[in-house]
């Protein structure tokens, strides 16, 4: 499952533009159904906040934001 983080901090799946909690849910949904085969990437910009990297980090491993 790729991520991508534009310019703008805007956190996407294939184009699709989501919220936060919308990621912890895709994130817990695909841990339930690949357990641990899960793959996370991430594709952001230079220009990108340093804690929305984080905080997508975090959802990812699944610790509290």
């Amino acid at each position: 499952m790729k991520f991508n983080v534009d310019c703008e901090n805007k956190i996407s799946i294939q184009d699709k533009i989501l919220s936060l909690n919308e990621i912890i849910d895709i994130v817990k949904k695909h841990k339930e159904k690949y357990n641990l085969d899960a793959k996370f990437k991430v594709e952001a910009c230079k220009e990108t906040s340093v804690k929305i990297l984080i905080d997508l980090k975090n959802i990812i491993k699944l610790k509290t934001i």
